[in-house]
């Protein structure tokens, strides 16, 4: 016959097993996560029970929710200024152009409106007046094609966002779900993944809207 005794024993032993055997998996998961984009370490705890052996576990993960939020605060920072730097860029580039420069061709078309004041008789004068004008057009054209151009891009750079963070919205919204049902069926462990998704979309957003 088995004993009260060697029965508490044999809980006892099966609930270390147990134990170790979910420590196992979370080590494990970590390992099999180091590289995965937007994994977050997790770690199981336990409690001991008091009829002996070890208690309920819980393993959830290791995240700092002040780090956290001020990473995506820094994320949207970052994601602003490269957008600002990246068109501002391009604008430089152009004004910055000593081809396109506006101020050289005002320069030289006044300069060659003056001469020809000077010498209002000379042909070549008047040849270069309206030579200096047509290429100060010419730059007048090219900036404003080009500027055109960028603000046509911006406005299909901002509907591709809204479209984008529209997308991420709704995720995060279905992983929202996910995780309570998850939570309701094991409350004594995190749905890790869930949470690493629903995370990393939010990461994703932050690049877009603050």
């Amino acid at each position: 016959m088995i004993s009260i005794k060697q029965t508490d024993l044999f809980n006892i032993a099966t609930s270390g097993v147990a134990a170790s055997n979910r420590l196992l998996q979370t080590t494990s998961n970590n390992i099999a996560n180091v590289n995965t984009e937007g994994f977050v370490r997790e770690r199981t705890s336990f409690v001991t029970n008091q009829a002996g052996g070890v208690g309920q576990g819980t393993t959830e993960r290791i995240i700092d929710q002040f780090a956290q939020n001020q990473l995506r605060r820094d994320i949207t920072a970052v994601g602003e200024w490269e957008t600002y730097n990246g068109k501002v860029n391009q604008i430089n580039n152009l004004l910055g152009s000593e081809s396109n420069a506006l101020s050289q061709g005002l320069s030289e078309f006044f300069e060659s409106v003056q001469t020809a004041a000077d010498d209002p008789s000379s042909l070549s004068s008047r040849d270069v007046v309206l030579s200096e004008a047509d290429q100060l057009l010419t730059r007048m054209e090219t900036m404003s094609d080009f500027l055109n151009e960028k603000e046509q891009e911006i406005n299909l750079e901002f509907t591709s966002a809204i479209n984008r963070a529209n997308s991420l919205i709704e995720t995060i919204g279905n992983l929202n779900e996910a995780i309570v049902v998850a939570q309701g069926n094991d409350p004594s462990r995190e749905p890790g993944a869930l949470l690493n998704q629903r995370d990393l979309a939010i990461d994703q957003l932050a690049e877009l809207v603050s």
